[in-house]
């Protein structure tokens, strides 16, 4: 009964109709493009006979930061149907604000992907929602943080993994709204843990104040209806209305025409939750891209033979029929009250009070009408929710973690603090988009964007050929190579440790700093400990000719190169530097003669993920975390375990590809390079083919320029570095 005036909370709700029916934002409008294709979404992948889908529960701690906490009952789900066996892939969904039941492992788009990767479906439900517990009330908060949230997720899958007899398995996260938040955040601060993250509908950027939410909403209802006339009639009867309150004799007036439950009292807070209350109309309708809705409202603030307000308060009556009331409640008593009880409603499908917790104590994102280019009036300020919080908890403020949580994971640039193998998708209607990611960051950063679409559209797998499906089948192979890579370095390197990633983090700190404290030293350092890692020093190969590089150039792995600059040990590129001293490629002398003639095909400083070859083509430019890998051991099955220029890892070409393609400058003749493709790398200045089976061209993390390499890797001011190992930070490669 409370539905409407808990407007703050509404707008935030997950997006997820294929779970639960409870809530009136994600049950209405049936005739919007939205809700036809959600009848695709809802069928689902449905589990074969056998499948265990039961709640399951973890033990977990209730306060990580002490080895002595007390315990709680956590609970998740397992569909496990499409598994190839241990150390197959993980994807986990992390719970938000909601209510979680087993449809969040067979009903949603990251089914199809673990069938897609043999892989395996797991969710877990957020501390302090549905029936995951901590206490027997909800009076006690305390515990309820968003660390806390991420180290329950790391300690969940290190024991699941174990569990499973799967330490090698890559982990996904996957997650919608404010639990995108958290699986994209969980890539950043543990990426050790977890391989990689989908996060639908993310809006990292935390802000207190979140003006831009009307902003983004009246900029989508002007593209829902091809015109700015509804917003312009909005703005003007906003305005009006506002006038009216502002006179205390008109509250009979409004609450008669309005349908309130009770007379509208004279104070600002109570005008600022009639003024929200109204506004969560147009929001709703566009954050679910109810079209038909915003058509029909539209047209009602269109009648020219009634007034702005008059116009309005029809638009409320019809929201109201729809969602059965008769009365419309927004007595900030009443709010206040709502958010102070503290029984736990095991059928609630939101948790209310613990989500307005988190905006209070943490993540602010309070939806305010403080932008002056929005059309949904002036009476609902931050200082509304500064009011509420202050009522309902006290003394709580979230700007000391919003500053801190946008300082540790970047906020909108999350490349800043070194992020990979991130995708971040968004509706284009989605008013949430405008404190998200919407623009690729790197090759491995990737944002996607859904025409016509509103929040977290992309939950379900789509089958109609559409632009979800078209973004899903992009997403999907983007995560397919992310898996391979994170599998092949795992291979590589161990199974991580089942120890936390911040005390694995601390116990390298000071080997960590020693290897890229000293740029000549580590180079030297890498490359001795490499050689004597090996029981016999690795031997370069003969240089081998391939139809698509030039005379003058030879192949390694797919890769055309010099081999003045690079010899090719084991199927990758290793600086000359490196090579082998007892093993010179051939033709040397040939060779340096003519290379600066050839035609912009020339392959002078391919780099691969293959370790030593992720160097910089200037031998000054040493930090290079990848020359301790194994490419420049003996074995080749190492090797191919770190290195995507194998066979084993070959794929399609990642959709990172075609998006950083479109970026860069048009010089770049592909007849040149016949079947393969052509790349104008920055670091030689001249256009470079390659085979888009082992490599890729993308724009570099720190300086936006053009480079070569490997498949699965990213650049870092020309070098190319493994990212789910290291990360880029003011063009220094540093590990994580």
């Amino acid at each position: 009964m409370y539905a409407r005036f808990i407007y703050i909370l509404l707008i935030c709700i997950l997006a997820v109709e294929g779970f639960s029916s409870h809530h009136r934002i994600v049950t209405v409008g049936s005739s919007s493009k939205n809700r036809k294709s959600e009848r695709k979404y809802r069928r689902g992948l449905i589990p074969g006979a056998g499948q265990d889908l039961s709640d399951r529960y973890f033990t977990q701690k209730v306060n990580h930061d002490d080895p002595n906490s007390r315990t709680f009952s956590q609970r998740y789900w397992v569909n496990d149907m499409f598994s190839g066996g241990p150390n197959s892939p993980i994807f986990l969904y992390v719970g938000g604000e909601v209510t979680l039941d087993y449809t969040s492992v067979t009903n949603t788009e990251w089914v199809r992907q673990a069938e897609k990767n043999n892989g395996t479906v797991v969710s877990l439900e957020h501390r302090y929602f549905g029936s995951s517990q901590p206490n027997s009330d909800l009076s006690d908060l305390t515990y309820l943080t968003v660390n806390q949230a991420m180290n329950d997720a790391t300690d969940f899958i290190k024991w699941f993994k174990s569990s499973t007899n799967s330490p090698s398995s890559p982990v996904i996260t996957v997650g919608s709204s404010y639990g995108a938040n958290l699986a994209s955040w969980l890539r950043i601060k543990y990426a050790s843990t977890f391989t990689a993250s989908i996060a639908s509908s993310a809006p990292v950027q935390l802000v207190k104040d979140f003006s831009n939410y009307y902003v983004q909403v009246s900029t989508s209802i002007n593209s829902m209806t091809g015109s700015t006339t509804c917003t312009a009639n909005i703005r003007q009867a906003m305005t009006s209305l506002e006038a009216l309150m502002n006179v205390d004799s008109n509250s009979d007036t409004i609450t008669s025409k309005f349908g309130l439950c009770y007379t509208l009292d004279s104070t600002s807070l109570e005008k600022g939750v009639l003024v929200a209350n109204l506004n969560e109309i147009w929001s709703s309708a566009v954050q679910y891209n109810y079209a038909s809705k915003i058509t029909d409202y539209c047209g009602v603030m269109g009648r020219s033979q009634y007034s702005g307000v008059d116009n309005l308060a029809e638009v409320n009556r019809r929201e109201m029929s729809s969602d059965q009331r008769s009365c419309l409640n927004s007595a900030y008593d009443s709010l206040i009250s709502f958010y102070r009880n503290i029984v736990i409603d095991p059928n609630s499908y939101v948790g209310y009070r613990q989500y307005f917790y988190l905006q209070c104590s943490q993540i602010g994102l309070f939806i305010t009408t403080g932008s002056t280019s929005q059309p949904f009036g002036t009476l609902a300020p931050v200082s509304l929710y500064n009011a509420q919080c202050r009522d309902v908890f006290n003394s709580v403020s979230p700007d000391a973690s919003i500053a801190s949580f946008n300082s540790i994971f970047g906020g909108n640039n999350p490349l800043s603090v070194g992020a990979s193998n991130i995708l971040y998708s968004n509706g284009a209607l989605d008013p949430w988009r405008a404190q998200s990611i919407t623009v690729s960051l790197s090759g491995s950063l990737l944002a996607y964007s859904i025409d016509g679409y509103g929040h977290s559209a992309d939950l379900y797998p789509a089958t109609d050929g559409g632009s979800i499906q078209v973004q899903q089948t992009a997403m999907e192979r983007t995560i397919t190579q992310f898996i391979k890579a994170g599998a092949s370095t795992t291979k590589a390197t161990g199974a991580p440790s089942t120890t936390s990633s911040t005390t694995s983090k601390a116990a390298t700190t000071s080997s960590t700093t020693s290897r890229v404290a000293s740029t000549s030293s580590t180079t030297s350092k890498a490359a001795s400990t490499s050689a004597a890692a090996s029981t016999s020093a690795p031997s370069a190969s003969t240089g081998v000719k391939a139809s698509f590089c030039p005379d003058t150039l030879y192949v390694c792995g797919g890769a055309c190169y010099s081999d003045t600059q690079y010899c090719c040990i084991n199927g990758g590129l290793v600086q000359i530097s490196f090579c082998p001293s007892a093993s010179p490629s051939p033709s040397t002398q040939k060779t340096t003669s003519t290379v600066s003639t050839v035609s912009p095909t020339t392959r002078a400083t391919t780099s691969s993920t293959t370790s030593s070859s992720t160097t910089s083509s200037s031998s000054s430019s040493t930090k290079n975390p990848s020359t301790t890998s194994s490419s420049t051991t003996s074995s080749s099955k190492s090797t191919s375990s770190v290195s995507p220029t194998t066979s084993s890892t070959t794929t399609s070409l990642s959709p990172a590809i075609s998006t950083v393609s479109a970026l860069q400058p048009a010089t770049c003749s592909t007849n040149a390079c016949g079947a393969s493709k052509c790349c104008p790398d920055d670091r030689t200045k001249q256009n470079t083919c390659y085979s888009p089976n082992a490599y890729q061209c993308l724009l570099d993390d720190y300086n936006a320029k053009t480079y070569l390499c490997g498949l699965g890797t990213s650049s870092c001011n020309g070098q190319c570095y493994q990212n789910n190992i290291y990360y880029c930070k003011n063009g220094v490669i540093s590990q994580k």
